[in-house]
């Protein structure tokens, strides 16, 4: 490869030009060790400008948009102050005066007084748009109400989902077997073991399944359906689970009054200790379900050969937790005014509840001997709840189909 030589001129322009740069050199003096000791120093330092940049930095990712919009949108649904940063409150730098590197020759400057602090300015976050910050909250509210929403409503939305399924199951059936809302009552009410083998626990009638169909009051029974709903929707094996309770008990008796009592008291102390439960009961010739979330409590129950268990999540009744104590103390009270009451808020007919005295054979236990009982278990989670529901009328449906023949 050919070298290009320099000429005689250029070689001493180059050798002026080097003489020049070592006559600057001398010209200052070599601080470098000095400057590096200091940078080390400074960035050492909690307000070095190493740790000010990065604060400055964080703050820029922490205050955008989209970290703003999770916080303030975690905050609403749990119901927490929303937490802000740079631009909203004060940012790490204030307070912090400002530094610089310091040149050897020159005086150290004394640092500025923290009463009246340089403060850098972070740079602020964007503020959300009206629509984007109005969809977030509408959507945390949403959430809110839907997880709030009474066990009833969670029940109706299971069977509405499928509306479309079931009535073509219907479509299927010999003219006139069913209706829309008996066969819900069926796949909600029954587990898949009785109808599969076409027996009700109450009754143990063989043909179960077209009965139920046709007739769902005639099938329909109070306490057996309330002991399916305690299982359906509350945590089998929880060490929280309770029994109380006793039968057979006079009714309007003290011992009556004291076991009342004790119910009572346990769904006040699920209430208090913010925990959502299921109660299963047992009072003279009825069973029911109450379910305490708070201070609301909702009612659930089928009547046999009056109402089946749809009226009752249709029409979803709730009390306070203070009319709710009220009415179950009134149906065990020794006077029998104060017992009609109590079922007449309840919307009970207390003679053949079995509430009253009737004059009667005393041996007859089922009218005024029978006691009170009662289990609880706590509520499972809305969403497993509804998860459960989907699995037992998907399972109740094939055992239908199957049992039909369709």
């Amino acid at each position: 490869m050919k070298q290009l030589i320099p000429t005689g001129s250029e070689q001493h322009r180059g050798a002026a030009s080097d003489a020049a740069t070592v006559a600057d050199r001398q010209a200052f003096p070599d601080n470098r060790g000095e400057s590096i000791a200091q940078r080390k120093l400074m960035d050492g330092s909690a307000q070095g400008p190493r740790a000010i940049a990065q604060h400055a930095f964080s703050d820029q990712i922490h205050g955008s948009a989209r970290m703003l919009a999770q916080r303030k949108e975690m905050a609403v649904v749990s119901g927490e102050t929303v937490q802000r940063r740079s631009g909203e409150e004060p940012s790490r730098q204030e307070g912090m005066p400002v530094q610089r590197m310091v040149e050897p020759d020159e005086e150290v400057p004394q640092a500025p007084v923290l009463d009246e602090p340089v403060v850098v300015d972070a740079p602020a976050a964007p503020a959300l748009a009206p629509a984007l910050n109005d969809g977030i909250i509408n959507a945390a509210a949403a959430m809110q109400a839907r997880l709030a929403a009474p066990i009833a409503e969670r029940l109706a939305e299971s069977l509405a989902q499928q509306e479309d399924e079931l009535e073509a199951d219907i479509a299927r059936m010999p003219g006139g077997t069913t209706d829309l809302r008996s066969y819900q009552n069926l796949l909600l009410d029954l587990t898949e073991t009785q109808i599969t083998e076409a027996i009700d626990n109450a009754y143990g009638n063989p043909f179960i399944l077209h009965g139920y169909l046709a007739n769902t009051l005639d099938y329909t029974s109070c306490y057996p359906a309330a002991e399916r709903l305690l299982s359906l929707l509350g945590v089998t094996g929880s060490p929280q689970e309770q029994n109380g309770g006793q039968g057979p008990t006079i009714h309007g008796s003290a011992q009556q009054l004291v076991l009342m009592t004790g119910l009572t008291n346990a769904m006040q102390a699920r209430a208090a200790a913010h925990q959502p439960t299921i109660f299963h009961i047992g009072l003279a010739g009825h069973g029911f379900i109450l379910i305490v979330r708070q201070n609301r409590v909702e009612h659930l129950e089928a009547v046999a050969h009056s109402a089946d268990l749809m009226e009752s999540i249709e029409n979803a009744p709730q009390f306070t937790m203070a009319d709710i104590v009220e009415y179950l103390h009134a149906m065990v009270d020794p006077d029998e005014g104060e017992r009609t009451r109590g079922a007449d808020e309840m919307n009970w007919n207390a003679e053949p509840l079995g509430l009253l005295d009737p004059d009667v054979d005393p041996h007859d236990w089922l009218l005024k001997y029978y006691g009170l009982v009662w289990r609880s278990r706590p509520l499972a989670p809305v969403q497993e709840i509804s998860r459960r529901v989907a699995a037992r009328i998907r399972a109740n449906r094939a055992a239908v189909i199957t049992g039909l023949g369709l």
